[in-house]
């Protein structure tokens, strides 16, 4: 999966494991900037995160919305989400 924008300076990737349920979206933002970016969520992914994702890494809580989510990203942030 690839969330890049003009610059290419976001990239996404779903890493599972031997089932759907079992993955982590892996979000990284390589540039010296903020950046807002709505990721769409593929299925089957979507249906195992509507309950919620975590970041492994930090704690905070995300939802997606209509099998999207939101990122407000940091610059050289990374997030490694994951079902609740």
């Amino acid at each position: 999966m690839h969330a890049g924008g003009p610059d290419d300076e976001v990239f996404a990737y779903v890493r599972h494991g031997d089932d759907a349920s079992r993955f982590a979206l892996v979000v990284l933002n390589f540039s010296e900037r903020s950046v807002k970016k709505r990721l769409t969520v593929p299925e089957p992914f979507a249906a195992h995160a509507r309950g919620g994702l975590r970041d492994a890494l930090s704690g905070a809580g995300a939802h997606l919305r209509a099998d999207a989510l939101a990122l407000d990203l940091a610059p050289w942030d990374v997030r490694v989400l994951v079902p609740r």
